[in-house]
């Protein structure tokens, strides 16, 4: 927001600057822009590029008098002083709507909304364009203005005008002998597109460049959007008229002929697209299977574990065994992953095979899998995170400093990962852990990192839902089985009692040892269960020269040398680049990105030769870095260069300021606000200090509905009672508009 940007110097803000990705047709549907007169203005790095965008004044050239025409383009006498501007068409931009360029997706945002953000070909996220931005802000569905605002020309330059008309590129000779006639019989660019008489261009020029400046000046214009790097195209006349035209009018003495134009594989229509071969490793057809991996699927062992390496199609052969063991045998089946993006996917693919019974098959991370079972005993029971058990440990215990119960925290998660470990704490600590535990059970809630071991020990007990998660479990597969830790083993080998286990992984791809996960794990199973062991090695993903590199990368590892096969034989390229500095190397990544995407700024495409511009998008684009700070300096990088990105990191970016309260206050909007989420929220209103906070905590920390009995709260304190409207009005008008207009999920 322009108030976010410069505080209490906002009034001294008087005119805004559209850019050439946008023009005052879409900004003036954005009401908090009516303040501001809206100008147009050409980057100036290259002369042939001048007055693309341009402003019109009557008014002395001078510094003051144009800064007065910006701030009142009407003067009190009524004299429009700023008359106009002259505008490039944003459609042309690379980015205008949305899209994906490898499908040949151009999306209106109306489109994207109702895809849910995904390519309608391929599924992948499609890069979000400026219409699309520019739509989020606006609060009207058509342009306003305001009865004295300066007039919209649109137009195309003339070189790009003269060279559709001869068919040949717009700095081609052709065309500059044309465009020197041109300026020599009508004095200048913009009087023959803005001023000139049609019959004077027709009897001066020819009747076909009379007939384009005509649908030019009316807005009778062809638009094809640009989209996720792929240029819009602005024409005046479509192929079939400039075919019927040919040879018949002559231009400047120039014949007017069309282009032969190579025919495009795919139109951008949805109706016809076909999805395009890829370029990169060849990828497993969706239902074929290699030789190791059909004999994975069709083996009839109970217990299964496979060494997958990267890219073998470790998924794929997964959901094959699921199927082909559903298909035969129909009892019910669990799968196990880690994150809740894993499972989707999973469950996705599942249920696009025909034949089989998705209600039998449970697939969840290992924690929604013994969530599930609990509440079968609680069915009221909530999950304490980190913030609640911090509170809780408040109420419980305090009298102790902040840090001692961070202290206490730490050893609760010990005793949670090793409940078996008492002897190794003292009493006093088990003591407390205890008091800990009895609150949170009498209030229906459970610590995130008490869910494994409470089902462990559930089973353990043969507690009454225990026959039914070892009945669900009829036949077990895991995912990523290396990044087991030592309490979901022992849960594992609890359920292969009753159940038939089918593990995958690869411990050469461990990756959250400091959660405690432990690839020896993998190997144990093989002493613990003697399972029938295979190996997945051909990768599927990579080039052969990427494969070789991270053969060499993990041969010294623990887990022994194993050989990746590419089963590409494209080569693939490595590069190798040593910087000086961390933003050295921030710069040289955004310089890469620009290349590959073919530039971001016009000033960059024209640095560019048309060698170097491949067909990538932003979406095909990865960054990878190892600490927090660097992905700080390269974010910094790529906004600076106005790049788009997604950061992904351990922590979803809808808990990272500044989001962190939108989520806060859907939740409370929702009714699913835990204490503490509201707790955060209150303590952001103004008159709400540490002790009023610490208060009202007091009343809430066990509170189901802690908006309501705030609430309830502020009528006893008048001091609450100012917080108490301001958060009550602003959850009634989130629900208003989430009623009326819904609520987006990405």
């Amino acid at each position: 927001a322009i108030e976010e940007c410069f505080g209490d110097l906002t009034g001294e803000i008087f005119a805004l600057e559209t850019g050439l990705s946008s023009d005052p047709d879409m900004n003036r549907c954005i009401s908090a822009l009516d303040r501001f007169t809206l100008i147009s203005n050409s980057d100036c790095h290259s002369p042939a590029k001048l007055g693309r965008e341009a402003n019109i004044f009557t008014t002395e050239l001078s510094f003051d008098a144009l800064g007065q025409a910006l701030r009142n383009p009407v003067t009190p006498e009524g004299e429009k002083v700023f008359t106009g501007t002259i505008e490039f068409y944003p459609e042309e931009g690379k980015y205008h709507c949305d899209g994906h360029r490898k499908c040949r997706v151009c999306l209106v945002p109306d489109e994207t909304m109702r895809n849910k953000g995904k390519c309608p070909v391929c599924g992948r996220p499609v890069t979000v364009g400026v219409l699309h931005r520019v739509m989020d802000l606006a609060d009207r569905s058509a342009p306003r203005y305001k009865k004295d605002a300066p007039a919209v020309f649109s137009l195309i330059p003339l070189p790009e005008v003269l060279g559709e008309l001869l068919g040949v590129g717009p700095a081609s000779k052709t065309v500059m002998r044309s465009y020197a006639h041109a300026i020599n019989t009508f004095s200048s660019e913009f009087n023959l597109l803005l001023d000139v008489p049609i019959e004077d261009i027709a009897a001066q020029g020819s009747a076909l460049l009379a007939e384009a400046v005509s649908r030019m000046r009316q807005g009778r214009v062809i638009r094809r959007p640009g989209y996720d790097g792929e240029f819009g195209v602005i024409r005046l006349f479509d192929e079939d008229e400039l075919s019927r035209l040919a040879g018949q009018l002559e231009l400047f003495c120039a014949s007017v002929r069309t282009r032969k134009r190579k025919r495009k594989k795919a139109s951008i229509s949805q109706q016809t697209r076909k999805t395009p071969k890829k370029k990169a490793a060849v990828t497993l057809k969706k239902n074929k299977l290699n030789p190791r991996q059909q004999a994975v699927v069709t083996s009839s062992s109970q217990h299964i574990l496979v060494q997958a390496g990267p890219g073998t199609g470790k998924t794929h052969t997964l959901v094959a065994r699921l199927c082909h063991r559903m298909n035969r045998n129909p009892d019910p089946a669990t799968v196990f992953t880690f994150t809740n993006k894993a499972a989707a996917e999973i469950r996705d693919r599942v249920q696009s095979v025909a034949g089989i019974s998705h209600q039998s098959v449970f697939i969840a991370t290992l924690h929604g899998f013994c969530l599930h079972f609990l509440r079968k005993q609680d069915p009221a029971l909530q999950v304490v995170g980190p913030e609640m058990r911090m509170l809780f440990l408040r109420k419980l215990f305090p009298d102790q400093s902040g840090s001692a119960l961070v202290t206490l925290s730490h050893h609760l998660s010990n005793l949670f990962a090793n409940p078996g470990d008492l002897q190794t704490v003292s009493p006093e600590i088990v003591q407390w852990a205890r008091r800990y535990s009895e609150m949170v059970d009498s209030l229906h809630y459970i610590d995130l990192e008490a869910i494994i071991p409470c089902a462990l020990a559930m089973l353990k007990n043969d507690a009454p839902h225990a026959k039914a998660m070892r009945r669900q479990t009829t036949c077990l597969y895991i995912d990523e089985f290396q990044d087991l830790n030592a309490l979901q083993y022992q849960l594992v080998l609890e359920l292969a009692r009753s159940s038939s286990i089918f593990a995958i992984g690869d411990p050469d791809q461990a990756i959250y040892g400091f959660r405690g996960a432990d690839p020896r794990w993998f190997f144990t199973f093989i002493e613990d269960l003697h399972p029938e062991v295979h190996t997945l090695n051909i990768n599927y993903r990579s080039d052969a020269s990427i494969v070789a590199a991270a053969s060499q990368v993990i041969a010294n590892n623990p887990t022994g040398n194993r050989e990746i096969v590419a089963h590409s034989s494209r080569p693939g390229r490595i590069f190798l680049e040593q910087c000086r500095s961390d933003r050295d190397e921030a710069d040289f990544i955004v310089r890469m990105i620009e290349r590959l995407v073919g530039g971001t700024s016009h000033r960059e495409i024209e640095q560019l030769t048309s060698g170097e511009q491949d067909i990538f998008s932003l979406a095909d684009i990865g960054v990878l870095y190892r600490t927090s700070r660097q992905a700080d300096i390269i974010g910094d990088a790529l906004f600076n260069q106005g790049i788009p990105f997604r950061r992904l990191g351990l922590e979803p970016f809808y808990l990272s300021e500044p989001v962190k309260p939108l989520y806060l206050w859907a939740l409370v909007a929702a009714d699913l606000a835990l204490p503490t989420d509201f707790l955060t929220l209150l303590a952001r209103e103004p008159g709400i200090g540490k002790k009023t906070l610490q208060d009202v905590e007091e009343t809430l920390f066990s509170s189901q509905n802690p908006l309501m009995d705030f609430l309830q709260l502020a009528e006893k304190k008048e001091r609450l009672q100012q917080a108490a409207t301001r958060l009550k009005n602003l959850r009634d008008k989130i629900q208003k508009i989430a009623k009326k207009e819904g609520v987006a999920a990405g």
